[in-house]
């Protein structure tokens, strides 16, 4: 797997009866991405290469996985919508009006529990966390169309075909 390994070894652990110890002695350091673009890049590839994870083990995925990509199939269509009939620019701004209402609100929970400096900057990376994944998880789909059914994981050359970068 070139994305998602961690996932997909987890499943198939559970899969055999295995278990996943999530003990507080392990200690662990994450770096951020630096920059939104890297950040955008990072959670693009999560979604494009999810839905091999997907193919390989329908059984596995939850429908919090699936959100932003619906969400942002959603975006999508109804801008189109929007640009193709015009009185229904009103359908096309209830979907992002509802979306910046529920990031403003999980922004305002968040920034309460983990401190009211990150406030400002939590609806543009949620915005990126979702519209990101959603975007590479349709390019994943249209990608990888031709393999639903092969439980077979991808070994693209990561010289050569990593996936699109976005």
């Amino acid at each position: 797997m070139v994305r998602d390994q961690d996932d997909e070894l987890n499943y198939r652990l559970l899969e055999r009866g295995g278990r996943i110890l999530l003990s507080p002695k392990i200690r662990s350091s994450y770096t951020a991405r630096g920059t939104p673009r890297s950040l955008w890049r990072q959670y693009f590839q999560y979604g494009y290469w999810k839905v091999r994870v997907v193919q390989k083990h329908p059984r596995q995925v939850r429908l919090r996985q699936l959100a932003p990509p619906v969400f942002t199939a959603a975006l999508c269509g109804s801008l189109f919508v929007a640009c193709v009939a015009p009185q229904a620019v009103l359908a096309w701004g209830a979907v992002p009006l509802t979306y910046a209402v529920a990031c403003i609100t999980a922004s305002i929970t968040t920034a309460r529990r983990a401190g009211w400096s990150i406030l400002l900057l939590l609806p543009p990376t949620f915005a990126i966390l979702h519209v990101s994944y959603g975007l590479g998880f349709l390019f994943g789909l249209a990608r990888f169309a031709a393999r639903w059914g092969s439980s077979r994981a991808s070994q693209p050359s990561p010289t050569t075909d990593e996936g699109p970068t976005a």
